[in-house]
């Protein structure tokens, strides 16, 4: 499957892929920037390329979560592909672990600092 997906000759592909991390820059950057590897629609736009990179330098959180927001209006009005499955993240643990909290997504944010076992 990996193969006939990266060679791009296919007309409708399933592919998984999962973001390790809560920041913008993984999903975008590697799924719908020019030239990128995941990026199998082959999707170009100069305009959403350039906000990439504005994005990724501008250190104002709010200012940022605009900016993402702005992308995410453009792959909206261009649709370059359609997602038709999202990983909904779940978290389980047994009742003896106390105060073991999940992270925004299945590869971050897992602190074990204060996790203890209660009898």
């Amino acid at each position: 499957m990996y193969d006939l997906t990266f060679s791009r000759n296919f007309e409708s592909a399933v592919f998984g892929h999962t973001a390790g991390y809560s920041d913008p820059d993984q999903v975008l950057g590697e799924s719908f920037i020019t030239g990128v590897p995941y990026n199998f629609e082959e999707f170009s736009d100069e305009k959403f390329d350039k906000w990439y990179e504005e994005q990724a330098r501008t250190t104002d959180p709010a200012k940022r979560k605009q900016m993402v927001l702005d992308m995410q209006r453009r792959l909206h009005e261009l649709v370059p592909s359609s997602i038709l499955f999202w990983y909904a993240y779940e978290f389980a643990n047994w009742k003896e672990v106390s105060d073991l909290k999940p992270g925004i997504g299945p590869y971050n944010n897992l602190k074990f600092q204060n996790v203890w076992l209660a009898n």
